[in-house]
């Protein structure tokens, strides 16, 4: 016991040596787990952040999406002919899209001089979705897209955040159209004026088509 409190009291250096080695073990250790959870950590933020991008281009590929599936477009044209001679008489839409993309759909469909209906062979523009969450307007960034609406009445959406990473996180949206009707005639009276004896002939032209549900690619 003696011997025991000898040791313990002593001056001689021994325990403070032994203190100063388990100090130095506990800083080296303590340093090596700060490392190893400062690169987890930082390997969090950097996926939090891709996936925050990510999500950012997706949605608004969603929400365009939804805007447009199911949406429709029918419009007509009706033409008089007589001894040969025809003429338009009336034309307007029977049923017109809708929603905040309608203006957009309506002219790259028919309501420009360089839409589908008229002849061209696709129509592009351009659209910015702002991100709208409260709180969060600061944090997200705007999505550029680059739409199109092909030959066929199909629609591709190509969309890229607003920065340097724009690339990086692009993604693309493409929305097939289901199509009832392309101009396709039909002749919906005739007669022969009994003053005159001219034959007219009354047709009709039909264009009727809706947008299906779209599929969303990431790059």
């Amino acid at each position: 016991m003696k011997s025991l409190k000898h040791k313990i009291y002593s001056n001689s250096g021994v325990t403070i040596l032994i203190a100063l080695v388990f100090f130095l073990l506990c800083a080296v250790v303590g340093a090596a787990v700060l490392a190893a959870s400062s690169a987890a950590a930082g390997r969090v933020i950097g996926a939090d952040v891709n996936e925050q991008a990510y999500y950012t281009t997706t949605s608004a590929a969603r929400l365009i999406r939804d805007e447009i599936k199911n949406q429709k477009f029918e419009y007509y044209e009706e033409y008089e002919s007589r001894n040969g001679v025809t003429s338009k008489t009336r034309e307007g839409y029977i049923t017109e899209p809708g929603g905040s993309l309608a203006n957009l759909l309506k002219k790259a469909a028919k309501d420009s001089s360089v839409s589908i209906y008229n002849g061209a062979s696709s129509y592009t523009d351009s659209l910015t979705i702002y991100p709208q969450s409260p709180g969060y307007q600061n944090n997200l960034s705007d999505v550029n897209g680059m739409f199109k609406m092909n030959g066929d009445y199909s629609i591709d959406v190509a969309l890229e955040l607003d920065g340097a990473d724009k690339d990086k996180y692009a993604a693309k949206l493409t929305i097939p159209a289901l199509i009832h009707k392309n101009k396709e005639i039909i002749e919906i009276d005739s007669y022969q004026e009994k003053k005159t004896g001219v034959i007219v002939v009354i047709t009709r032209m039909e264009t009727k088509l809706e947008w299906s549900a779209g599929t969303i690619v990431k790059n």
